[in-house]
């Protein structure tokens, strides 16, 4: 995991710079809106791979 830290770092701080452009919100309430950008960005990612699996109709 060590060998990722800077990418997975960058990832992370990509939903900061999204939700905070500026750099204008006050750090907790870029942190909460970071938290929750992160977890539509993952939940939608979820959906979308159920969607798919269901498109292929169970085939392996």
């Amino acid at each position: 995991m060590a060998g990722t830290a800077k990418a997975r770092s960058a990832f992370l701080d990509r939903f900061e710079r999204e939700v905070d452009p500026d750099g204008v919100l006050a750090p907790a309430e870029r942190a909460r809106r970071a938290h929750h950008a992160r977890k539509a960005y993952f939940t939608r990612l979820a959906f979308k791979s159920a969607q798919a699996r269901r498109a292929r109709g169970g085939r392996s």
